[in-house]
């Protein structure tokens, strides 16, 4: 989240707790993910790991963003592309 000025530069990886809700940015990213073409559905997604914290003094605001694909017998869960 974009850092607010009322933050010292000493004051890093500060939680941010006000609005946009967590559970919100979860389901844009999930609905961008499949949007993408990355995966077929966001029913795929058997585990998440968020947080959401103010930018450090020295970084852009931003989001990252990790995945880790299992395969399982039997399920397609990319989106195959040729």
């Amino acid at each position: 989240m974009r850092r607010v000025k009322r933050l010292r530069k000493d004051q890093i990886d500060e939680p941010h707790l006000a609005k946009p809700d967590l559970d919100n940015l979860i389901k844009s990213t999930q609905d961008a993910i499949v949007d993408a073409g990355i995966f077929r559905d966001d029913c795929l997604i058997r585990g998440l790991n968020f947080t959401k914290r103010y930018a450090n003094p020295e970084e852009a605001p931003h989001a990252r963003i990790s995945i880790l694909v299992e395969s399982f017998e039997g399920v397609d869960t990319i989106k195959a592309e040729d």
